[in-house]
């Protein structure tokens, strides 16, 4: 993987997380996740809908890091 796939990613994921520090969640990745998408949490595979809805109602992160960068 190149390094302009690599920022692209790592962008990605920065604007995640914040969406998620915002309360917005539901909405960053309704847009950007496929119909079919699954996402790998410890102790679950969830499907798209999962995923979103897990999201509904929490308080948002007071704060977030992203240390550790790696792209499997």
């Amino acid at each position: 993987m190149g390094s302009n796939e690599t920022e692209h990613l790592m962008s990605l994921e920065r604007d995640g997380w914040a969406a998620l520090s915002r309360g917005k969640g539901r909405d960053f990745y309704g847009e950007l996740l496929a119909d079919d998408a699954v996402v790998i949490v410890p102790g679950a595979v969830l499907g798209k809908e999962q995923t979103l809805s897990s999201w509904d109602g929490i308080t948002p992160w007071q704060w977030h890091d992203l240390s550790w960068r790696e792209v499997l």
